[in-house]
């Protein structure tokens, strides 16, 4: 599972590379680009706060709320909705 392994190095101060499953168990929001909560998640039935809400990210419709209700659905290809939602933050 890559989790988004080498966009940030595992140095950084914001990488959560060897605190994963701890950071993912206690987070409020967990984006997932591209990625699907299949069998290397948990199929989303563990390693989560009940109250955890999740933006997923996907270009396959029939992907979002597979495996867990999703907060947030986003349809569409990872650079241009990247971008979209970059644009709104600024």
């Amino acid at each position: 599972m890559s989790m988004a392994k080498g966009i940030l190095e595992d140095t950084h101060p914001l990488s959560a590379a060897a605190v994963r499953s701890f950071a993912l168990a206690n987070a409020d929001v967990v984006m997932l680009v591209g990625a699907r909560l299949n069998w290397l998640l948990a199929h989303g039935k563990k390693g989560w706060a009940a109250d955890t809400q999740f933006i997923q990210l996907d270009i396959e419709p029939q992907e979002i709320d597979s495996n867990r209700p999703i907060a947030v659905p986003v349809v569409g290809d990872i650079a241009s909705s990247m971008q979209g939602m970059l644009a709104e933050l600024k």
